[in-house]
C-alpha cells in the first residue's frame, strides 16, 4: 500500500549521511528491507543512489518485471548484456536503459554515483550465471 502524503522531501544533507552508512539508499520504493532514511514508500517506482568508493563489480542479474533507469551523475560504468556479450561504457552524464529480463553484468569505478529509477518498483531481481568471459571481465575495469 502506498504511504499517502501531499509530498515529501529529503535533504542533500540526509541523502548524504545516509550514503556514508551504505552504498546504496534508496530514495523512495517499497522495499523488503526498510532504509533508515526512507519513509516515502511507493509502490510503482523505486528510485535512489549508489556511491561506489572503489572499483566493484555487481552480481549479474536480470529484472523480471522492471524497466531500470541508470543516470551517471559522477565517474564511470560499463555494462555488458549477458546475451551477445554488447558492451556500453558511460560516463558522467550518460543515461542508459535497460528493459526486463535482460541479463546484465556491471562493474563501476572508484568515484562512480548513479542515480537508478525502477518501474514497476518491487524487489524483482533474479541472479544470472555468468559464462567463463563474463566472469574474466568482472574481475578488473579493463
Amino acid at each position: 500500500m502506498r504511504q499517502e502524503q501531499p509530498a515529501f522531501v529529503l535533504a542533500a544533507q540526509q541523502i548524504e549521511w545516509a550514503l556514508h552508512q551504505t552504498y546504496r539508499q534508496y530514495l523512495t520504493g517499497r522495499l523488503e528491507r526498510p532504509q533508515k532514511e526512507l519513509s516515502c514508500l511507493e509502490d510503482d517506482i523505486e528510485v535512489g543512489i549508489s556511491r561506489y568508493d572503489g572499483f566493484t563489480a555487481d552480481k549479474p542479474h536480470l529484472h523480471l518485471r522492471a524497466t531500470e533507469h541508470v543516470y551517471v551523475l559522477e565517474g564511470e560504468v560499463r555494462i555488458r548484456l549477458m546475451n551477445g556479450g554488447q558492451e556500453y561504457r558511460l560516463k558522467q552524464g550518460d543515461f542508459f536503459l535497460l528493459r526486463p529480463g535482460v541479463a546484465y553484468a556491471s562493474k563501476n569505478a572508484a568515484g562512480t554515483r548513479l542515480l537508478f529509477i525502477k518501474a514497476p518498483g518491487g524487489n524483482d531481481k533474479q541472479l544470472a550465471e555468468p559464462d567463463p568471459e563474463t566472469i574474466s571481465w568482472l574481475a578488473a575495469w579493463d
